[in-house]
């Protein structure tokens, strides 16, 4: 018998390099413009949801902008900036995680 919701994942990288972090910039309608990890969201919102956070690593490429998405620029910001940004709790919460795994330093 089939479950009467529907759940959805979301994996999401949490991107260090260099004392700078990688995030993209929501551009969906009627939600707030705020920075976010870049990845994959549930899209339309689900009766339950659940996100991953990855630890990944900057190897190499040049930053574009995505083309009619969910998302209009990704960015490098310093970690010190991140504070002062509007962004959503998903940020902090993988800056948290990062930090802890790190033993309190996110390099």
């Amino acid at each position: 018998m089939p479950l009467s919701f529907e759940t959805r994942v979301a994996a999401c990288g949490l991107i260090g390099d260099q004392g700078r972090v990688l995030l993209a910039h929501i551009s969906v309608p009627g939600l707030e413009p705020d920075r976010t990890l870049p990845g994959g969201g549930p899209g339309e919102p689900p009766l339950h949801s659940f996100r991953l956070i990855y630890a990944a690593r900057f190897v190499s490429g040049v930053l574009r902008s995505e083309a009619e998405g969910s998302t209009d620029e990704a960015r490098w910001f310093e970690l010190d900036e991140v504070a002062d940004l509007q962004r959503v709790p998903l940020v902090d919460t993988g800056l948290r995680l990062w930090r802890e795994r790190r033993g309190g330093h996110a390099r």
